[in-house]
């Protein structure tokens, strides 16, 4: 919805940055910013995404911070474990966080679950709204309102049809095979998204189950 130069979404985008939302009470941080904590032991004892050697490998971990860093580290924790699932490293997440802050985009959990499931839907629908004439972005999680216009937009949603790894080698042989998100990062989510597309939970527009009057995505003449 656009009211008045503000573009009005729910999960569509997001802008994520280091502005801890005063709903989350300090305690919590301070649980998820514990290196002890029950999330990390989990990890640790089934070792998923060799957590056990990167904890070997610190240099410094939470006992070592202040009250500041443990809030920042538990903001950082939480936000990458909404909108991954799992990063590939909980415990020292700076390079995930950097990779994805300080802009809009569309959230990793939306995009794998959501949009690439129906890419040529939603990449229709993200172009017509990035026609329109809007000056702010307020979603509902995160940042907001968010200081964007069309072509942030369009910038947030040009990894469609795919945010996986693409080999687009130039003339000169030289391999391009960066995704929209960070690859490591992506492996728990992308293996759910699977493990749901498989098992019929979610659908494409090619797998959705036949309804009497509706094909496609919900429209009556839409793709199968």
């Amino acid at each position: 919805m656009c009211f008045i130069h503000r573009l009005l979404v729910t999960d569509a985008v997001v802008y994520v940055s280091e502005n801890i939302p005063d709903s989350i009470p300090d305690r919590d941080l301070l649980e998820s910013g514990d290196d002890n904590s029950f999330t990390i032991g989990a990890l640790k004892l089934l070792n998923l995404f060799d957590i056990r050697e990167k904890a070997k490998n610190r240099t410094r971990t939470s006992t070592d911070m202040d009250l500041n860093e443990r809030l920042r580290l538990g903001w950082q924790r939480n936000a990458l474990q909404a909108l991954y699932f799992g990063p590939s490293n909980l415990l020292d997440p700076e390079r995930s966080w950097g990779e994805i802050t300080n802009r809009m985009i569309v959230a990793p959990v939306v995009s794998t679950l959501v949009y690439e499931n129906v890419p040529i839907e939603v990449k229709d629908w993200a172009r017509r709204v990035g026609r329109w004439n809007f000056t702010r972005v307020i979603p509902c999680h995160f940042d907001a309102p968010i200081s964007a216009g069309p072509r942030e937009w369009n910038a947030a949603f040009g990894f469609l049809p795919s945010s996986r790894p693409v080999d687009d080698g130039d003339v000169n042989g030289n391999r391009n095979t960066k995704g929209y998100y960070p690859d490591e990062d992506m492996v728990l989510l992308r293996g759910v998204g699977d493990f749901l597309l498989n098992t019929g939970i979610i659908f494409t527009d090619e797998t959705r189950p036949e309804v009497s009057g509706i094909t496609g995505a919900g429209r009556p003449g839409g793709r199968k």
